[in-house]
């Protein structure tokens, strides 16, 4: 919309895609996004979206390899030095995020219409996050109470820990959220010696 009473401007955009892995199968992504202008002082922003990230080569199929960690056992007291297992997984899930972002931009107009204020606040999770984790930590969610995390340690006759598998896997999620200020202005020079832009 364009040039109404209540809007100079009024965008509304959207997009979809479904994907289909042949390893993990079809996934549906999208966006939405919507952009307002009440006059020339005010720019309004937002957007959702529904985003994924399919595991690379690497994390699905790099050979498994065999180390040592060095971890500490609660359960025994004792510093350990037990394999450490490495690689792929194919059973790997893509990652899933959702992103909502919203913003305004303020332009003054009149003598400082070189002016430029700018505010986004976003927030976004990833779900079935693609990582390791490492030994110690592994170790310590056991001891907490993870079952799933249990089933990647092997202890010997002793009770002493022997193993840890430590592949890629897909954890829980990961969660940022902040805003973003910049601030940006341009000043043209006299003499027709151009413009300096400053922004921060």
């Amino acid at each position: 919309l364009k040039d109404l009473p209540f809007a100079k401007s009024l965008e509304l955009n959207g997009a979809a895609r479904e994907t289909d892995y042949s390893l993990s199968g079809k996934v549906t992504t999208w966006k939405a996004g919507l952009v307002y202008e009440p006059d020339d002082m005010f720019r309004f922003r937002a957007t959702r979206s529904r985003d994924i990230r399919a595991p690379n080569t690497f994390e699905l199929f790099s050979p498994v390899t065999a180390g040592f960690t060095t971890v500490i056992d609660e359960k025994t007291g004792v510093e350990t030095l037990p394999h450490y297992l490495t690689g792929g997984n194919p059973d790997l899930q893509p990652e899933l995020s959702y992103t909502n972002t919203a913003g305004v931009v303020f332009t003054p107009g009149d003598w400082l219409r070189n002016l430029s204020l700018t505010v986004d606040f976003y927030d976004i999770t990833v779900r079935n996050v693609i990582t390791e984790q490492g030994g110690q930590t592994i170790l310590n969610n056991c001891e907490a109470g993870e079952a799933a995390d249990c089933a990647l340690i092997t202890r010997d006759a002793n009770g002493n820990v022997s193993s840890i598998n430590d592949v890629y896997q897909n954890l829980n999620e990961l969660h940022a959220r902040g805003v973003d200020l910049e601030v940006d202005y341009r000043h043209d020079l006299p003499l027709n010696l151009g413009t300096v832009n400053l922004r921060g």
